[in-house]
């Protein structure tokens, strides 16, 4: 399936904004489910879903599983899918967060989504960040 130019650029923006934030210049951590991106390697299956963007955990830093979602796919069954396989194996290995990169005006009702599975599946302790596509994560 053809990725759309709203999802590349999610994609792209969530790649810098976990590059900054978790990989402190070392970017073998990191790796990009994206054919017009060199990184290195692909993202590993997690519970049966590739996510978009990838941070290795290393040296007590945690893993990191980032999605992007065009306003469009937030809600769809596949993406409700992929947050909860990748929130259970959150809850599973502990030192795990979750970020998911979707258009401004999407970000309260993602949040909300968020908010309402995590305590669905009894796993509140869960690290969900929910950032805009102008690549705005919290330090």
């Amino acid at each position: 399936m053809g990725e759309s130019a709203s999802h590349l650029h999610l994609v792209q923006e969530l790649a810098k904004a976990l590059a900054d934030k978790y990989c402190e210049g070392n970017l073998s951590r990191l790796t990009i489910d994206n054919v017009d991106v060199t990184s290195s390697g692909k993202p590993p299956s997690i519970n049966g879903h590739v996510p978009d963007v990838y941070v290795a955990p290393r040296d007590n830093k945690p893993e990191v599983i980032g999605e992007a979602k065009p306003a469009q796919d937030i809600e769809a069954k596949r993406s409700r899918m992929q947050y909860e396989a990748w929130l259970l194996h959150a809850g599973k290995v502990g030192n795990c967060e979750l970020v998911v990169a979707t258009p401004w005006h999407c970000v309260p009702k993602a949040i909300n989504l968020f908010l309402n599975l995590r305590k669905r599946l009894g796993l509140t302790q869960v690290v969900v960040h929910v950032i805009n596509n102008l690549g705005d994560l919290p330090r």
